[in-house]
């Protein structure tokens, strides 16, 4: 059978599951659409068929056969508190990882274990990779970040809010979520552009007055750059964007400008172009009746589109969330932002790209809102937060989506800067009251800090 085929087939499975929680969340009773809008709102698309939820495989924990260390044995406990399938983590320090590890299950059923090359899609921490490649079009003078989008795509419709028709959308507002470019039909719209070769569908069809998946959900009533609102949809545009000043589809730029300088051989954006049997399950836990079980989701699947132009989707390869990696890859990414582009004796990344995509770029909250929420400030494309650890300001991006967890964070201007990578394929995703994150994640982080970070 052909492999592109195969993996069709297997992306399929997965769309009960999408369909039955599309925020890749439970969104607890009573939860505001606000709030789920600023939490890691899921992006992952899954072919438009028939689907047979996969049966449900039993928790098991992993213990390794060797004598553990002090921290294995916490680590542990903490996996078999929140019922985690699998979790490879990263500590990173200055320039170096001082930590990296595997534990859990790539695949349960099999009871394969976890590997540190096995890769995991990272669901929206992909926008930070977004994000930097687009500012290496900003590096080459290709791309303003105030200009109009409409000047960079050529498109036979104009992407104006019809609220606001005056005025324009900007890269940057693409970039901190102002854009007013609701998520709307972006579902419906990506789905069906994925089940197209060649792809016949574009950003016409969901801009253009007369276009299939143009709709008024598609728009915020807000003005352009006036209020944030967490927005898949215009990380696809920006996608688009990146495509038409580059001349190459969104997953081939990304590799050239961003993954290989950074030397992360194990990520991409278009699963065909990785090993499936080094592709991760990922898990959606439940819970009945006090006994905790799993049921699986393959990773979507990308593929080889026939006379795409580039510039005229965007959403092929999923740019809003896509990215399937491992935490030792992101690792490389975090190195190189906490050096300001620099990894080694390498200037990967102008040093001004870098501080202005980590600037401040919207504040989200008031003091009126609730602390829960996620989203306080961006950057562009990068989160900043002072919700990780007390005292410290953290940049980078989290991610949610078919139950996996994707948690990248980092410090900048410390006398010795640190950060931390945590992805997992299937955990108890709850959160204590009033706590914008994971309670798995901030456990985790606590531990990696006291261990690696406050002991000197």
């Amino acid at each position: 059978m052909n492999q592109n085929i195969f993996l069709c087939f297997l992306g399929a499975i997965g769309m009960f599951l999408f369909f039955t929680s599309c925020n890749g969340m439970p969104l607890k009773k009573g939860a505001s659409e606000k709030s789920q809008q600023k939490h890691k709102v899921a992006e992952t698309i899954f072919p438009n068929e028939e689907k047979t939820e996969p049966e449900a495989v039993p928790f098991k924990l992993f213990h390794k056969d060797s004598a553990l260390t002090e921290l294995e044995k916490k680590l542990y406990e903490i996996m078999e508190k929140y019922r985690i399938a699998g979790m490879q983590a990263a500590v990173i320090k200055e320039d170096s990882i001082v930590w990296k590890g595997a534990l859990g299950w790539f695949d349960i059923q099999k009871e394969i274990p976890l590997q540190n090359d096995h890769m995991i899609r990272i669901a929206s921490i992909s926008k930070s990779f977004v994000g930097l490649s687009a500012m290496t079009l900003v590096q080459e003078g290709k791309l303003n970040l105030d200009e109009d989008i409409n000047t960079y795509l050529d498109l036979p419709v104009t992407i104006r809010n019809p609220h606001h028709p005056e005025v324009p959308i900007t890269p940057r507002h693409l970039m901190n979520h102002t854009s007013s470019i609701s998520n709307g039909q972006y579902l419906e719209y990506v789905v069906a552009s994925r089940n197209q070769n060649p792809v016949t569908i574009t950003l016409a069809d969901y801009f253009g007055e007369n276009g299939e998946f143009n709709k008024p959900e598609n728009w915020a009533e807000t003005m352009p750059g006036e209020k944030f609102s967490y927005s898949n949809m215009g990380t696809v545009v920006l996608g688009a964007v990146i495509e038409k000043l580059s001349g190459m589809e969104f997953n081939l730029y990304v590799q050239e400008s961003v993954l290989k300088p950074l030397g992360m051989r194990n990520s991409s954006f278009n699963s065909v172009d990785l090993d499936p049997d080094r592709t991760a399950l990922m898990y959606r836990r439940k819970e009945e009746n006090e006994q905790v079980s799993f049921t699986w989701t393959p990773v979507p699947v990308s593929g080889n589109f026939q006379g795409y132009v580039p510039g005229s989707n965007g959403g092929l390869s999923s740019p809003q969330g896509g990215l399937i990696s491992t935490a030792l890859d992101l690792s490389k990414f975090v190195i190189a932002m906490t050096n300001r582009g620099k990894s080694g004796d390498a200037q990967l990344f102008s040093r001004d790209i870098i501080e202005l995509m980590h600037r401040k770029s919207v504040d989200i909250t008031s003091e009126e809102e609730s602390p829960k929420e996620l989203y306080k400030k961006k950057g562009l494309c990068i989160h900043i937060t002072e919700d990780i650890i007390p005292g410290y300001t953290f940049y980078g991006h989290a991610g949610s989506a078919y139950g996996i967890i994707g948690h990248m964070y980092y410090t900048l201007d410390l006398p010795e800067n640190f950060g931390f990578v945590m992805l997992f394929n299937g955990c108890n995703i709850t959160k204590r009251q009033d706590h914008p994150f994971y309670s798995i994640e901030e456990d985790l982080v606590r531990l990696f800090y006291d261990k690696f970070i406050a002991q000197k």
